[in-house]
């Protein structure tokens, strides 16, 4: 991370970004989870990309969801799931996940 520091608009800041979300929410270490989970957002508004956009949606409600923030976490997949639509991408596992509340 620390050599892609200040490089904001290089793509592998955004990918390393998000395998250390990943990480961190795999440990248990949720806050921190979340916390660059908002970067990646960040990183993606600043690059453009709506791709990252989706990811943090459906990777911020099911660290919501596994911390039993059931209502932000179905939020922020309603999100993913228009977001999913508009970029003509599979959402079948978003709509489980929603049908099951």
């Amino acid at each position: 991370m620390s050599l892609l520091t200040g490089r904001s608009s290089d793509p592998y800041l955004v990918v390393s970004t998000k395998t250390y979300a990943q990480i961190l929410h795999r440990l248990g270490r949720y806050d921190e989870a979340i916390d660059r989970i908002y970067q990646l957002r960040a990183l993606g508004r600043e690059q453009g990309s709506a791709h990252v956009e989706f990811d943090f949606a459906e990777f911020l409600g099911t660290v919501l969801d596994q911390r039993g923030q059931r209502e932000p976490a179905i939020a922020h997949w309603r999100r993913a799931l228009e977001l999913a639509t508009e970029q003509g991408r599979p959402a079948e596992r978003l709509r489980a996940r929603l049908a099951a509340d």
